[in-house]
């Protein structure tokens, strides 16, 4: 079922005949992110999953009452609040999911696979995959963490630690001794913050505030972060959505001008950068969201990636390639980099992704900023024209 689903979306999304129009009026009537209880549901088939979780955190947080625990996992399957990272993580535990299932799990809730540099993921890592208790995965960290030094994180990290290096040798500690051995023997070179996101982040920023003089797009020289903002993050139509949102909850507007978000809608501008965000960013206050990446990333594309080298350029003409070719190239180096900065691939049920996958489907890439910037307007128009 979650299969057909699924692939019925992305067969929507790549069809010639679906006109901007026809895009929007799908995302705010058919388009339904994949709920809470549809992932529970996936990895614990049990009758009573709510019971399951409710027993679990009941137990892991003996400190709070009942009430507020019954409340929040009530909160969860009626889609009121989302899930935190550190919240699915502790699901997982509770679950008693294998490495592998938690890290599609917690993917799935938080757009964020385990990241394999942070120290205290790393010791999350280990619990799951010698099955630990949520407990005996708490007591290690406070054991642990405290006595790690204490690395800054500066904005362009000396030293690289390869992921696939941090999760070869993580997957082979046997025992707390070693991996307390490992943690004290990198600290230097591990952290709270995506550095390959960072990388990314900072190089497509660049080449929209200072393009070298042969870039393909002249016309993105000189841009500020808040000309970024408006012209690819789309912030004029995003910030007026809100502010109405936020009226229309408080009472402040008439029934004419009144703007309730669908959960599609809600989905679209979860996590939305501002220019304070984008500045936090850029001095590494804050770790780049997935979000924000994706958009820089379409901002930047240059298009389909040719085989040929720059030199063979002049003896022979490039292969005509068409829209099926293109979309693949684009979407399949979309998805390779977002797994390689430790984020979710494009997943044709969450509404953003979805306007992605529409966006990127064209016949020329300079055209999925017009679909995107199309999309936009029509779902959160400024001024509500």
């Amino acid at each position: 079922m979650e299969k057909n689903m699924t692939q019925w979306y992305e067969e929507l999304a790549t069809n010639e005949d679906m006109t901007i129009e026809r895009a929007v009026a799908f995302l705010e009537r058919e388009a339904h992110p994949r709920s809470f209880s549809e992932i529970i549901e996936k990895f614990c088939p049990a009758d009573d999953p709510k019971k399951i979780l409710t027993a679990g955190l009941k137990e892991n947080h003996q400190d709070l009452a009942a009430g507020s625990v019954e409340k929040r996992v009530r909160g969860w399957f009626q889609g009121k609040h989302g899930v935190e990272k550190s919240d699915a993580v502790e699901l997982c535990y509770i679950l008693e999911l294998d490495l592998e299932q938690a890290d599609d799990f917690v993917a799935l809730l938080a757009e964020e696979r385990f990241h394999w540099r942070d120290p205290e993921e790393i010791i999350d890592i280990f619990a799951l995959a010698h099955h630990y208790s949520y407990a005996q995965a708490k007591a290690l960290k406070e054991q642990l963490l405290p006595c790690l030094p204490r690395e800054q994180e500066t904005p362009s990290p000396k030293e690289e630690m390869f992921t696939a290096l941090v999760k070869r040798d993580v997957l082979r500690l046997r025992n707390e001794e070693e991996l307390k051995s490992f943690l004290f023997e990198n600290s230097a070179r591990l952290g709270k913050l995506h550095n390959n996101a960072y990388r990314l982040f900072i190089d497509r920023l660049d080449l929209l505030e200072s393009p070298p003089p042969d870039y393909i797009d002249d016309s993105k020289t000189g841009m500020t972060i808040r000309d970024i903002l408006l012209e690819y993050m789309y912030i004029g139509n995003v910030s007026q959505a809100k502010e109405r949102a936020r009226k229309t909850k408080k009472g402040e507007l008439r029934d004419d001008d009144a703007f309730i978000l669908s959960a599609a809608q809600k989905n679209i501008l979860k996590y939305w950068p501002d220019e304070t965000t984008l500045s936090k960013m850029k001095s590494r206050a804050m770790d780049v969201t997935r979000k924000v990446l994706i958009l820089l990333l379409l901002a930047t594309e240059e298009g389909f990636q040719s085989d040929l080298d720059e030199d063979d350029w002049l003896y022979e003409e490039p292969e005509e390639y068409s829209r099926e070719e293109a979309f693949a190239d684009i979407y399949g180096r979309l998805n390779q980099t977002l797994l390689d900065c430790g984020f979710s691939t494009l997943d044709a049920r969450v509404p953003f992704d979805w306007m992605v996958l529409y966006s990127i489907c064209v016949d020329d890439i300079f055209d999925a900023d017009l679909r995107m910037r199309g999309l936009i307007r029509r779902m959160f128009p400024e001024d509500g024209n």
